[in-house]
């Protein structure tokens, strides 16, 4: 027999009502959201030297993740590119701005002409940080076939960490037997094993 005095579930309008009362709650969620718009504040200073090249060429945006928007880029996007790629390579910036960075040069084909240039970019990055990954994400995407040797280094540089795991594909795609071996090889790495095993089935098929 339950207890008649023992409360049953607590409806979601019931909690928020609770929590609305609930001063420390409320300080602390308060604080949270200054914290937020103080850091997305300092994000947008720190981008703003991009923001403005942008616009000399013609290219209005409040933020350089605002090109990531595949459905309303610019119709003179190319002119970003060089934009986007000196910045990259002056760095200095946040790792959210260099991420993005990154993100807003992941276009083919002209993008490849840059891979060099991102490979640069990425090994400055700290492992494991929004920049490496970026970055690590533009150099699979961007890879062709003459970059494929670099690739391999980078996929078994065992100084980075799980970043390494957005180029796994670029193996796959650009290393015929060669890049089954890669995979092959990485197929029980604590960190890539998993993703290594399931291309390399994909291979097999």
């Amino acid at each position: 027999m339950s207890d008649s005095n023992q409360e049953g579930p607590i409806l979601a309008v019931d909690l928020a009502r609770r929590l609305a009362g609930d001063a420390e709650y409320q300080a602390a969620l308060s604080k949270h959201e200054v914290d937020r718009a103080q850091a997305m504040a300092e994000l947008s200073a720190a981008e703003r030297p991009i923001v403005i090249d942008l616009d000399d060429v013609g290219i209005r945006v409040d933020s350089v993740w605002d090109l990531l928007n595949s459905t309303s880029r610019p119709p003179f996007y190319s002119d970003a590119l060089p934009v986007l790629l000196h910045h990259l390579k002056k760095g200095g910036y946040p790792d959210r701005v260099l991420d993005g960075l990154a993100r807003a040069l992941t276009v083919k084909p002209q993008g490849t002409a840059y891979w060099i240039d991102l490979r640069d970019a990425y090994l400055k990055t700290a492992p494991e940080s929004e920049a490496a990954t970026g970055l690590a994400n533009a150099l699979g995407v961007l890879a062709a076939k003459r970059h494929y040797t670099e690739l391999t280094r980078l996929v078994t540089d065992e100084r980075r960490g799980s970043e390494r795991l957005m180029m796994l594909k670029a193996v796959r795609r650009l290393g015929g037997e060669s890049g089954r071996q890669v995979l092959g090889d990485l197929a029980l790495h604590p960190l890539l094993g998993k993703e290594a095993s399931h291309l390399l089935r994909r291979v097999r098929r």
